[in-house]
């Protein structure tokens, strides 16, 4: 099985740049007659991601309302499936949703979200110090989304140490692999540590102090907490056993320990996309 991420990082090569720079900007064409371009929905307010659920029928997500929309033959619904409180300050909100693989026989649905601290829909960075990003199992009755259990959930201040308060790399991102297992992209939450190869680590200015990659934990009180990577989890929110640090994780033991176990890639820096090689 080989896994596919799409980065927000540049890859840039080191050539021809500047002649790239310098080509005229041009509007992207259809050039295939076979393709078409076509709007099947309106009224969405700042849609994320969606969901197929059956013929013309779509579970889309709005970033900042937390409103699960149903779309049928096109047409937005009068009442939303779901309606979470979320924070959706900067790149924070409803970001992600999968389907059971074996859907609608198995009626769960995921969803991942960034919890308002106030009870409220919030757009205030202030309003999550401890940054409230989960994911959570529904259960889908053919009109509206039930809370089932809570995946996982995951506090941690959203900026480096002595640096101002961040809401972006939430990653967010949901797929259910070919395995049957339920992978979590999550950002590095704003704490951009060593993993993205800084020449001073996560400080505001180079050169400056040292500050050591906090992935998995401290300070406190947001120690065990996950940044930067994807997680690899049973579609009930258990741990496999054979992730390929589940062992490291069961050695150190305790909640960082725990959380390691659950870990199926790191340093990754904020992905919006991910999928799997349809033969490997």
């Amino acid at each position: 099985m080989f896994l596919i991420s799409m980065s927000t990082a540049l890859l840039a090569l080191g050539f021809a740049l500047p002649a790239i720079a310098q080509l005229p900007l041009v509007a992207p064409s259809v050039v295939d007659p076979n393709l078409a371009v076509r709007k099947v929905a309106f009224g969405l307010n700042q849609p994320t991601s969606m969901a197929f659920i059956g013929a013309n029928d779509i579970l889309a997500l709005e970033k900042a309302t937390g409103k699960v929309q149903r779309i049928i033959n096109n047409v937005v619904q009068g009442t939303p499936a779901l309606d979470l409180p979320v924070n959706s300050a900067s790149e924070r909100g409803l970001l992600g949703i999968a389907l059971h693989p074996a859907f609608p026989a198995n009626p769960s649905v995921y969803l991942y979200w960034t919890e308002s601290s106030t009870g409220a829909d919030s757009a205030n960075l202030a309003d999550v110090l401890l940054l409230g990003n989960r994911v959570d199992r529904f259960i889908w009755n053919g009109s509206t989304l039930t809370l089932d259990r809570n995946l996982i959930r995951l506090h941690a201040f959203q900026a480096d140490a002595g640096q101002t308060l961040r809401g972006n790399h939430n990653g967010g991102v949901l797929k259910f692999g070919p395995d049957g297992k339920l992978y979590i992209v999550i950002g590095d939450n704003g704490r951009r540590g060593w993993m993205q190869n800084l020449p001073c680590g996560p400080t505001a200015v180079c050169p400056g102090p040292v500050v050591p990659d906090d992935q998995f934990g401290g300070p406190m009180p947001d120690n065990a907490h996950l940044t930067g990577v994807i997680l690899r989890l049973n579609d009930d929110g258990t741990t496999p056993a054979d992730n390929p640090f589940f062992a490291v994780g069961a050695a150190i033991g305790g909640e960082v320990g725990a959380n390691i176990q659950k870990v199926f890639a790191y340093g990754i820096r904020n992905t919006f996309g991910m999928d799997f090689d349809p033969v490997s």
